[in-house]
C-alpha cells in the first residue's frame, strides 16, 4: 500500500500486485500512449534466489522479450526480492505475452526449475502495472526509482531520508504552482 499512498493514483489505472490477492478479476488497464510502471515482486527471491545475484540473466531476458513484444523497456530497478521497470507498450496482447513469458523466464533462471524438478509457486501475486497518465506520475516515478537505488546502495535509512527530501520538495512545487496560478487568475 505504501507505493498506492506515495503516488496517490486512482485506482482505476492500476492493476494486481500483492494487495488485490482474492478481489474480483478485471481487465488489467493498459495504454500504449503513456509510460507504465510495472512490478514483478517474490518472497522467494533471497539468498540463492535473489534477483541481484540473477541480474544479467532478467536484464537480457527483458532486453531480449522486450524487442520480441514490442515493449521498450525505458528503465529497470532491481531490489532483490522485486523488479520495478518503467515501460512503453505497443499493443495489448503482445503485453499479455511479454508479461507470462518473462515471469516465467525469471522464475526458471533463477530457482533452476525444469522438467521433472519443479519449485512450485515463486511470484507473490500478479503483476503490479500503474499506468503514468501525468508528466508529474512519471516524475514521482523517477523519484521513486532513485530513491530505491540509494537504498541499495546505503540502505533504507538513507532511502527514507532521501524520499522524505524529494516529497517536501514536491511539495513545495505544487503549492508554488497553485500560488503562482491563483496570482495569475
Amino acid at each position: 500500500m505504501k507505493q498506492l499512498n506515495l503516488f496517490q493514483e486512482k485506482l482505476k489505472y492500476i492493476h494486481g500486485g500483492t494487495k488485490t490477492k482474492g478481489r474480483r478479476k478485471d481487465k488489467r488497464p493498459l495504454s500504449t500512449k503513456h509510460a507504465i510502471h510495472l512490478v514483478l515482486k517474490s518472497k522467494k527471491a533471497v539468498g540463492t534466489f535473489s534477483f541481484f545475484k540473477h541480474s544479467k540473466a532478467i536484464q537480457r531476458t527483458l532486453k531480449i522479450y522486450g524487442k520480441k513484444y514490442g515493449v521498450i523497456i525505458k528503465d529497470i530497478i532491481n531490489m532483490g526480492n522485486h523488479l520495478h521497470l518503467k515501460i512503453i507498450i505497443t499493443e495489448r496482447k503482445s503485453f499479455g505475452n511479454f508479461l507470462r513469458t518473462v515471469t516465467a523466464l525469471i522464475a526458471r533462471q533463477v530457482t533452476k526449475a525444469k522438467k521433472g524438478k519443479s519449485f512450485g509457486r515463486f511470484w507473490d501475486g500478479i503483476p503490479f502495472t500503474r499506468i503514468l497518465k501525468t508528466s508529474y506520475e512519471e516524475f514521482q516515478l523517477r523519484g521513486y526509482f532513485k530513491a530505491n537505488r540509494v537504498q541499495r546502495q546505503h540502505g533504507y535509512e538513507q532511502r527514507k531520508l532521501y524520499l522524505d527530501q524529494f516529497n517536501e520538495w514536491i511539495y513545495k512545487l505544487r503549492r508554488h504552482k497553485k500560488v503562482e496560478m491563483t496570482a495569475s487568475s
